[in-house]
């Protein structure tokens, strides 16, 4: 069992879930991963902060297209990273259209997602 098992796990039932109906709406547009430069040079300036800050953990605050994300799941030791998401339809959107690879069952990298803020913080303690 990972650090991230649990928080799996919840995430996991939070976008199985949805209002009636609302399926029935089109889909969210997933924003635009951006290009491998930019994404290589924002990586980089993440990590590197990560790294001189000494902290053990790297939480990061909305997983915007993913890209980042799985980056910094590719870069950093397992259980080092944590993504936090508010937006459960676009959390659904990223992982139906294959974005959230590096959130899986071996939980090397932490996903928590729920529309409750408070939820997510008392998830993360």
């Amino acid at each position: 069992m990972s650090r991230f098992s649990a928080l799996s796990a919840y995430t996991a039932e939070v976008l199985a879930f949805d209002f009636a109906g609302r399926a029935a709406n089109a889909p969210l547009p997933l924003p635009v991963e951006p290009g491998a430069e930019a994404l290589a040079k924002l990586a980089a300036r993440t990590l590197g902060a990560f790294q001189r800050s000494g902290a053990a953990r790297l939480v990061l605050l909305g997983v915007a297209s993913g890209a980042l994300a799985r980056e910094a799941a590719h870069e950093l030791p397992p259980g080092a990273l944590c993504v936090c998401e508010l937006d459960a339809a676009l959390a659904r959107g990223l992982r139906g259209a294959g974005r959230l690879e590096w959130w899986n069952e071996a939980g090397a990298a932490g996903f928590v997602a729920d529309t409750s803020p408070w939820a997510v913080l008392a998830l993360l303690e």
